[in-house]
């Protein structure tokens, strides 16, 4: 990308740009990143990609997020048809045809510079702390307990600070 300006601005259409927010555009600290930017992801939640599983897309990027990294719903990418469509920002990345659990997780590796080996350990933390979740809504709060510290403990990239809320609560 050429200057400074481009690094903020992507345009995925001629009328059309994605701009992060100044508060997304931030450097992250922390061992995982490696010191690299991250700030934002948008999904693409319009009609075509919401068919093709947008919600559940941005459901998962949300749950594996380190806190560093926000993640929120958008209005259309372009490229319709080609998606669930999302956006990595300041970088202007856009990537097609995002629509399930492991190509989410590796767009969320690939973004905050963490180990592709990490994606397995994130995705399952991500399932028990769901499990984790139905437990503590019908109320077994020592099962919720027990998810949680087993889901922390295979030390996900992302999430663990939801995890440790939960586990928190219990």
């Amino acid at each position: 990308m050429a200057g400074a300006a481009s690094q903020f601005l992507f345009h995925s259409s001629p009328r059309t740009a994605i701009r992060p927010s100044r508060a997304s555009a931030i450097r992250a600290g922390g061992n995982n990143n490696n010191g690299k930017e991250t700030g934002e992801i948008r999904v693409c939640t319009n009609r075509t990609c919401r068919k093709q599983g947008s919600f559940q897309t941005l459901e998962i990027l949300t749950g594996i997020a380190p806190p560093s990294v926000s993640v929120n719903s958008s209005g259309c990418l372009g490229r319709c048809g080609a998606g669930p469509n999302v956006a990595v920002l300041p970088r202007g990345l856009i990537r097609n045809h995002c629509g399930t659990a492991a190509q989410a997780a590796s767009l969320m590796c690939e973004s905050i510079g963490a180990s592709s080996a990490d994606v397995a350990n994130t995705l399952e933390a991500f399932t028990i702390r769901k499990r984790a979740e139905a437990e503590m809504e019908k109320g077994d709060f020592a099962e919720a307990e027990i998810l949680l510290s087993r889901a922390i403990g295979l030390k996900p990239f992302g999430g663990l600070h939801i995890m440790l809320k939960f586990r928190f609560v219990c």
